[in-house]
């Protein structure tokens, strides 16, 4: 490839080949004409000898003064044709650089041909290069002012998790004088696995990932958590992820907002059992004592047992649900599922009973990876509310198998169904679906947000298909 610098020699070598090309072709021609001559004419008499001797000085003669008419017709020739080239160069070296001036480049104009084409076309697309650039800078801009201002720290990394950019908040979170460019691998920086194997998990599965971790911040010596959500960059061209850029979303006053919340319901939930288990007490001992022949004190006292027991449940979910939220990290280990299932089922045996309830249970997979406590309050709750939940001789099936990569379990029933207005709320606290059909089914709201907490202690998931008449179907995943 030539170099933009080389114009000049260019313009010498065609020179040189021109006039060259020529000097060959003359040469040629002379020689060709007199070796014709030679060949047709007899040598041997003394007047074509002296007509070949004046000829040669004639061709000599004539070789020079073509040779000079090709040196000037040359000259003028290679400079009207390479001649707009040197400018040509010149002009496209600049606009590769970004240095052109449009005023100060003149357009060709010693020929309408091709060279003038291409001067105007370097001119238009220099022109549209400073419009593009112009509007690229001004966005450039627009997006770093948008990244400073931003409350959360933002990081970006390339595929070979080196540091390419960080906004303001994100160098006070490292403790770093100014925003900009590192370079420098995330490793170095960041001392959070759980982070460093979300960067990881998106590069890898081109997927965007969301997770938590804390930090402490030098410029209050405190522990602050961050809800971190990690998107990948992806390159078209090489179809290939780029990079990935993340958010930290501090949500330290939510913890602590949360942790607040927490210590109240489980204070609140131990205060209120002390009380309630004397009421049961002193409850028990009156009905020794007196005549319950009386049919309203023994529905009053009905009454009463039936909502004690009902605070007493609510108590317990609550202090369950707390251990479960306080728990930062549980331990997995291989669960035999019929052993936890059969255990399930014998302590829910009385309630199966009297609904007539038939459970089916299907086992493809023997073992998963899970916590046995956490694992037994999953199926409790699922299966207790199948049971509670559905008309009496009702059929659940409880499945156990391997779907896409993953274990799951599966609770269904052919009862009622779920409203799908329902469904997005059903996992919340205290949440409820009341209708006619489960009046006489109570309970706290709180079975299926233990599910779902339990699960995320897991790192698994709780999923629902359900529909008016078709039953209802709860799945859990579970990580191989």
């Amino acid at each position: 490839m030539i170099s933009f610098k080389k114009a000049k020699i260019v313009s010498r070598k065609a020179y040189t080949w021109f006039v060259g090309f020529f000097i060959f072709l003359l040469l040629l021609a002379g020689s060709f004409f007199r070796f014709y001559l030679k060949t047709h004419l007899d040598g041997n008499d003394p007047k074509i000898q002296v007509f070949f001797s004046q000829l040669d000085k004639v061709l000599v003669y004539f070789f020079w003064g073509l040779l000079l008419i090709v040196l000037v017709y040359g000259f003028f020739y290679v400079r009207l044709f390479f001649g707009p080239l040197s400018s040509l160069i010149s002009k496209a070296s600049a606009i590769r650089k970004g240095s052109l001036n449009i005023k100060k480049s003149e357009v060709i104009k010693e020929s309408r041909g091709e060279w003038y084409q291409l001067d105007l076309s370097l001119n238009k697309i220099w022109k549209d290069l400073k419009t593009k650039k112009a509007d690229v800078e001004k966005e450039r801009n627009e997006l770093e002012a948008l990244l400073t201002a931003a409350n959360d720290a933002i990081l970006a990394v390339d595929r070979d998790m080196n540091i390419r950019y960080y906004n303001a908040p994100m160098a006070l979170l490292f403790d770093q004088k100014e925003e900009g460019n590192w370079g420098r691998k995330l490793t170095e920086i960041l001392r959070s696995q759980t982070i460093i194997e979300g960067f990881n998990e998106c590069l890898k599965t081109q997927k965007s990932q969301r997770v938590q971790a804390q930090h402490e911040m030098s410029v209050d010596s405190a522990i602050h958590y961050f809800q971190v959500s990690i998107s990948p960059f992806w390159d078209e061209k090489k179809s290939r992820t780029r990079g990935a850029v993340a958010i930290f979303h501090d949500i330290t006053d939510h913890k602590k907002l949360e942790k607040v919340r927490m210590d109240f319901v489980a204070n609140a939930s131990h205060e209120l059992k002390t009380p309630l288990t004397s009421i049961q007490g002193y409850l028990g001992l009156i009905k020794e004592k007196n005549d319950l022949n009386d049919s309203i004190v023994e529905n009053s006292f009905s009454v009463v047992e039936s909502n004690l027991f009902r605070l007493n449940k609510l108590i317990q979910d609550l202090l369950e649900l707390s251990k479960i939220e306080s728990t930062e990290s549980v331990a997995l280990t291989s669960v035999d599922t019929k052993v936890v299932t059969e255990n399930v089922l014998h302590d829910l045996s009385g309630q199966i009973e009297d609904k007539k309830s038939k459970i089916e249970v299907i086992y493809e997979i023997e073992k998963i990876k899970a916590n046995e406590d956490l694992l037994q309050h999953v199926l409790m709750n699922l299966i207790e509310n199948s049971v509670k939940y559905t008309q009496a001789e009702a059929h659940i099936k409880v499945r156990w198998g391997e779907l896409s990569g993953a274990y799951f379990l599966s609770v269904k029933d052919n009862g009622p169904g779920i409203e799908s207005y329902h469904q997005g709320r059903l996992f919340e606290r205290f949440y409820r679906v009341r209708d006619e059909q489960n009046q006489n089914a109570r309970g706290t709201g709180l079975g299926l947000s233990i599910v779902r907490n339990c699960m995320v202690k897991m790192k698994g998931s709780v999923d629902l298909k359900s529909a008016p008449g078709l039953g209802s179907e709860f799945i859990c995943y579970f990580k191989k």
